[in-house]
């Protein structure tokens, strides 16, 4: 009996990726928080129509360059989609999780151009299990 199917054993590179998105999934389900910081209240701005702005020290709303705008329209699109409770909070969880975990091909590819396959494959597993990287996978924020 094999211990794991053909397609892993001809490219180990799949099992890498399925490791690191079953690390970052428990990652994401032991040490989430449901805190989404300032990307949050941004993107509950852009969902209420009041632009990109953000409500700092609770006084009047501001248009805001605090953050970049990537992560808070990604959030503003769950939130459209889910609203702000815990089916949107799971759904960005796992849109990190497989963000968190494509990272290890680009860092294998990387590794390829600038030193070989020995570099690639190190690189790409110490992508997939370092604590930061696993750890930012759990936070709805784009910072660790």
């Amino acid at each position: 009996m094999k211990l794991f199917p053909r397609c892993v054993t001809r490219n180990p590179m799949i099992f890498w990726l399925i490791l690191a998105i079953a690390v970052r999934c428990m990652a994401a389900a032991l040490f989430t928080s449901p805190n989404m910081w300032e990307c949050g209240g941004i993107a509950r701005n852009l969902v209420a129509g009041n632009g990109f702005s953000y409500n700092l020290l609770r006084s009047q709303l501001t248009p805001s360059a605090y953050m970049p705008p990537g992560y808070p329209f990604i959030i503003a699109g769950v939130f459209s989609l889910l609203g702000d409770g815990d089916a949107a909070r799971l759904l960005l969880l796992a849109i990190n999780c497989l963000a968190g975990a494509a990272t290890v091909l680009l860092v294998y590819q990387l590794g390829y151009l600038i030193g070989g396959a020995r570099t690639a494959w190190v690189s790409a597993i110490l992508q997939a299990l370092f604590p930061t990287q696993v750890l930012s996978a759990a936070r709805l924020h784009p910072f660790v």
